[in-house]
């Protein structure tokens, strides 16, 4: 009867132990990114190009607020400019750590209409993004059909 319940707590203290070697590894495994554990809210430097030209190189600033909602203000300066156009972005949709939504270049027309382009950003951490769009309507000529690779890192204010 002695040996039945020693194997008994072994089992028990086998089982215990298997038990927080799994608990651990859940813990400690990577998971899923989620935004509230990454901060997107602040200062970003970034650059943009059209997949059929990336010799001209789009920069700019990014500024994330994430109070109530996701609001994003884009300072877009063109190639071979000097001036800095601003721009909120409309339509924003934020799952885990990627932000989509829609610019709307509203300073000027082409073909009588607004540019507007689609972004989807993906945070890799607190410290980096990077991201795909494309050209919606009313596009430049030449960038009609081409993709827009977006880079983008954290500015320390």
């Amino acid at each position: 009867m002695k040996r039945k319940g020693k194997n008994n707590s072994r089992i028990l203290t086998i089982l215990i132990l298997l038990l927080l070697v799994v608990v651990v590894i859940f813990f400690m495994l990577p998971g899923e990114n989620t935004s509230q554990s990454h901060s997107l809210e602040g200062n970003w430097k970034f650059y943009f190009t059209y997949s059929n030209d990336t010799s001209l190189v789009y920069r700019g600033d990014l500024n994330i607020t994430t109070q109530d909602s996701v609001t994003m203000n884009f300072k877009i300066i063109a190639p071979k400019s000097v001036r800095a156009e601003q721009i909120v972005a409309r339509n924003i949709n934020q799952t885990n750590n990627t932000i989509s939504g829609t610019l709307i270049y509203d300073r000027f027309k082409i073909r009588g209409g607004f540019l507007t382009e689609n972004f989807n950003l993906t945070f890799k951490g607190d410290s980096v993004f990077d991201g795909v769009g494309k050209c919606m309507e009313y596009c430049a000529e030449g960038t009609e059909n081409a993709s827009i690779i977006w880079h983008g890192s954290k500015h320390a204010n």
